[in-house]
Parts: C-alpha cells; sequence; structure tokens
C-alpha cells in the first residue's frame, strides 16, 4: 500500500489535470465567446481540400470578408454552433464567406454529420497539423479575415452568430484598416 505523501501529491496531480481540463471546457463551450484582435496577420499555408477531394486555397475567399471556422464533429460546442453559422451564411452571403474548416477527419465522418444535420454552409477538410500551423489550441476557434484575406479577429470558443456584435465585426472587416 502506497504511502500516504505518495497518495496526496497523486491525488493532487489528478485534481490539477481535472481542473485544467474543466477550465478548458468551459472555454471552449463559453456561451459568446469575444471577439478578439487576431495575433496574426497572415496564415501559413497548408493543405486544404473541398469535400470531392479537390484542393481549394484561402486566397479564393479574397474579394470579401471571410469566416473560416475549425470545427471538428467529436466537439459539443463545435457542433452546437453549427446552425448558426449555417444561418449567417445564408442571410449574408453577399457580405461574407463562411467556410467550416473541418480538422483532421474523414470525409465520411464529415458527410454523415452534414446531412443528419441538414447544414448547407460550405465544408473544407485540413489535416490535423492547422492547428499547430495556424497556432489554434481550441476548438472550436473561428478566424474573421477581411477582404484582402488578412485575419483581423478571432472566436475561440462557441458563439451565436446571429447576434449585433457579429454584424459589427463583419461590418469592420469591410472598413479599412484604421478604423477597427
Amino acid at each position: 500500500m502506497p504511502d500516504p505523501a505518495r497518495r496526496r501529491i497523486v491525488a493532487a496531480a489528478a485534481a490539477a489535470g481535472g481542473l485544467a481540463l474543466a477550465g478548458w471546457t468551459r472555454a471552449a463551450r463559453a456561451e459568446d465567446a469575444p471577439f478578439e484582435r487576431a495575433t496574426r496577420q497572415t496564415l501559413a499555408p497548408v493543405p486544404l481540400t473541398d469535400m470531392d477531394g479537390a484542393a481549394v486555397a484561402l486566397e479564393s475567399l479574397r474579394g470579401r470578408p471571410a469566416l473560416v471556422n475549425l470545427w471538428a464533429t467529436w466537439c459539443e460546442p463545435c457542433r452546437a454552433e453549427m446552425p448558426s453559422l449555417d444561418a449567417l451564411q445564408a442571410v449574408s452571403d453577399d457580405e461574407v464567406r463562411v467556410v467550416a474548416l473541418n480538422v483532421g477527419e474523414s470525409p465520411d465522418r464529415i458527410r454523415r454529420f452534414v446531412q443528419q444535420s441538414g447544414l448547407a454552409v460550405t465544408v473544407w477538410r485540413a489535416p490535423s497539423s492547422v492547428l499547430k500551423t495556424w497556432g489554434v489550441r481550441i476548438l472550436p476557434t473561428t478566424l474573421l479575415l477581411d477582404a484582402q484575406g488578412r485575419v483581423r479577429l478571432q472566436v475561440t470558443g462557441a458563439r451565436d452568430w446571429s447576434d449585433t456584435a457579429t454584424r459589427e465585426a463583419i461590418a469592420s472587416l469591410r472598413a479599412p484598416r484604421g478604423r477597427t
């Protein structure tokens, strides 16, 4: 039987790990994750594909603002915000392009989720390495790009994309750089 001191150390380590996990989950499940200024303006190239396996490029989003939402089907906050992103695309198609960028999952798994959910949002795929390459630590994370393809804002965690703050953020992406 281990000594009491060792049991206390193991219990403390387990508790710390549990608190860290709880904090990560709470951050990822935030009701209305805030818009934050992006820590980077450009995104390093990574191989992206559409759902048919054809190569796509972030550059194709230039010309109007875009929201690139990094997500996975196993991520509950990601799943919860998908209908909101889908609705945003439906009502703002001329103003902003919405891309749901799935991270590291198979096309079959993604297709099943999209079909079961009845989503119409544009879905692209990226390898899991995109998280490290782009410095993303939590899913969902949404990057808001201006019409020139520069990352201007980001949201770490889930949010309701139908609110006034979203409309204001999209408007700020169309504004000249010095006005945000």
